[in-house]
């Protein structure tokens, strides 16, 4: 049956959803069945990214239709792409569960929506909020929250990521490796983090961060080789889109390597270019956030018109409230768990104090965003994103060129004037520098002050 001739699909759900526009969610579909508008029906096999409008996606309540979940629903199916073979659907009418899913996933679900009851129970705006920060679960009732942090600048930070699974690694190493050493401890830390991508699914900037984290303790503990980290993301690219090549046109995938790879690769250089007078804990995220914002812009105006310089300040001020919320949620879930074994009235006094923080905690973190979504954006027409492109390129350029004229034009300096600083880039080799210059015509100096490197 030619693709253009399906007006229903009938398959089996490969994620649990992403959210689009409007309300909407996107999801990946592998096809079993499809049919057309005249009742003939036929067999199929492959993905299919499908979209539903806000309206059908806000009528359900979103438990259903979880991965592994069986559906069938009428679609419009179209290439974006005249020349692939790759197609996308639109839903145009009403999603119709057929069946839940079965074994493993089953069980995902049930751990899944029971994780989904505890954190709800801190009511407000908390609990979508650390629904999306541990499990990545979105649905109608954090649009609002997701809408804010977009125009805030910050909304990576709601999408699971490497920070997500960084801050998990770095709880669980802190506890395991003073007992069991650090190749066990890194190898169990591994099998948790297999556990953790289970129930969140293999989202792409979860799975890369994944990938990268493998293949790193890989080398340590077989090779005892230290891989860095940029080769690490190179070789997760590599594998990722040969396993995944469907993903080559996910924007989360390219916006996760895009930034990162700029976080690594210009992280260094803005922090030498930045003023001197901003202190150095806060240089440095300045400079990452910088370079992630540089090397993602012309794909933000590309899918969405828009840039928020706000963003490069807002990251740095949420970040630490990410994490916190992280802890926060994960120390609820953990208290909740043994709360259900210790009934009594010290445990409910508890569980009250305890929301009640959490939902101030959470007043405070929406009022932070909501501060930096007011500040001014900067729209820019979609078919302008090449230019925008071609001036990244040329401003990265100039950052990286910087570094050469400073480092080898301060080797060419004859004599040192009172406003020049020095040129040299880390320490001394030895208790000595390699070169001294006297200044004997110094009025009263003596020793080791009439000398300068």
């Amino acid at each position: 049956m030619p693709p253009e001739q399906v007006s229903r699909i009938c398959g089996v759900l490969k994620d649990d959803g992403r959210p689009a526009g409007d309300g909407g969610l996107r999801f990946s579909l592998h096809a079993e069945r499809v049919g057309d508008r005249y009742g003939n029906q036929a067999l199929a096999s492959g993905t299919v990214t499908i979209t539903c409008t806000g309206k059908i996606a806000q009528g359900r309540s979103g438990d259903s239709f979880s991965r592994g979940c069986r559906i069938q629903c009428p679609v419009e199916l179209h290439r974006i792409y005249p020349c692939s073979n790759v197609w996308f659907g639109h839903v145009k009418g009403e999603l119709e569960y057929v069946s839940g899913p079965g074994g493993v996933m089953r069980v995902r679900r049930s751990v899944n929506g029971y994780i989904r009851n505890s954190l709800r129970r801190t009511g407000g705006a908390a609990a979508p909020l650390m629904e999306a920060l541990l499990l990545g679960y979105k649905d109608f009732r954090s649009d609002s929250i997701v809408s804010l942090f977009r125009k805030s600048g910050t909304v990576h930070l709601l999408a699971l990521s490497g920070m997500h699974m960084g801050l998990i690694s770095l709880a669980v190493l802190s506890l395991l490796i003073p007992v069991l050493g650090k190749t066990k401890s890194l190898w169990l830390n591994f099998i948790l983090l297999c556990g953790y991508l289970y129930l969140a699914g293999p989202r792409a900037s979860l799975l890369r961060a994944f990938m990268m984290y493998g293949i790193g303790v890989s080398g340590f503990t077989l090779l005892n080789i230290r891989i860095r980290v940029f080769h690490l993301l190179v070789m997760s690219f590599f594998i990722h889109a040969l396993c995944f090549p469907l993903a080559l046109m996910d924007l989360g995938f390219q916006l996760s390597y895009a930034a990162l790879a700029g976080i690594l690769l210009f992280t260094d250089i803005f922090d030498r270019l930045l003023p001197c007078w901003i202190p150095p804990f806060i240089r440095k995220p300045l400079a990452a956030n910088l370079s992630a914002v540089l090397c993602t812009s012309w794909l933000i105006v590309k899918h969405f018109g828009v840039l928020y310089p706000a963003g490069i300040i807002g990251s740095i001020v949420l970040t630490p409230l990410v994490a916190l919320w992280m802890c926060t949620g994960t120390a609820y879930l953990i208290f909740s768990l043994f709360g259900v074994l210790l009934q009594g009235s010290l445990f409910l006094r508890a569980d009250v104090l305890f929301r009640g923080l959490i939902g101030h905690f959470a007043h405070f973190t929406m009022e932070t965003a909501a501060f930096f979504s007011r500040l001014p954006v900067l729209p820019v027409p979609q078919a302008r994103w090449l230019l925008i492109a071609g001036i990244v390129c040329a401003v990265l350029t100039l950052a990286v060129l910087s570094q050469y004229a400073d480092t080898y034009g301060a080797a060419q300096k004859l004599q040192l004037t009172e406003g020049d600083r020095p040129g040299a880039r880390g320490q001394w080799n030895g208790p000595c520098p390699p070169v001294w210059s006297e200044f004997p015509h110094l009025p009263g100096r003596e020793g080791e002050n009439h000398r300068a490197a």
